[in-house]
């Protein structure tokens, strides 16, 4: 968990996207309970891409959070759905940290493996947050592969366009696969996301 070397190609690659036309990416960075424990400082994704993060920050794009709801129990880490005030401590430590590091609230959130705690919307947005990002429209609620508690929420007939709900814009990710992250051609910007890629 102490490399990530991915995650600064990434950013690295991000850099040689001129994107013209002011299209950016959207970054989001874990930070949660498991992270905390595993690597003993909340800070320390953020602070060991901050070099790199602030480099694609000043091309326009963000940095948000990215927190997962594992929890550590006798058989080991496990995903805890069922359970919204772990949900809250797991983002308390996401939105501790970024603050701690960037100076200033976390503006944009995907939860880990589409956990989406919607009674959590107020809280995020009384903390800073603006957009939320989790939503992957028509991916259906599946049991934890890993064992855990509970079940992520169904996005089975969320809507796909972006909308304001609890203090929160809610811009769902699409869920075609993106198989082309090259620039759009000149004077063409998206409206509505592609796409994502995970596991850096």
């Amino acid at each position: 968990m102490a490399s990530w070397h991915g995650a600064v190609r990434a950013l690295e690659w991000r850099r040689t996207l001129p994107w013209p036309d002011g299209s950016s990416l959207n970054w989001f960075v874990r930070a949660d309970v498991q992270t905390f424990t595993v690597l003993g400082d909340a800070t320390w994704p953020l602070r060991h891409l901050y070099d790199s993060l602030c480099g694609v920050l000043e091309l326009g794009d963000t940095v948000g959070a990215h927190p997962h709801l594992y929890r550590e129990g006798p058989d080991g880490w496990r995903n805890d759905y069922s359970d919204p005030e772990f949900s809250w401590r797991c983002a308390e430590i996401a939105l501790a940290a970024h603050t701690e590091v960037f100076g200033a609230p976390c503006p944009t959130w995907r939860w880990g493996d589409r956990a989406g705690q919607r009674s959590l919307r107020p809280r995020l947005a009384a903390a800073g947050v603006l957009v939320d990002n989790t939503a992957e429209p028509g991916r259906p609620a599946l049991p934890p592969r890993d064992g855990g508690a509970g079940l992520p929420p169904s996005w089975v007939g969320h809507a796909t366009e972006p909308f304001v709900v609890d203090g929160l814009v809610d811009w769902p990710v699409s869920t075609l696969a993106l198989a082309d992250a090259t620039s759009p051609a000149w004077s063409a910007r998206a409206a509505l996301p592609g796409g994502s890629f995970d596991v850096i």
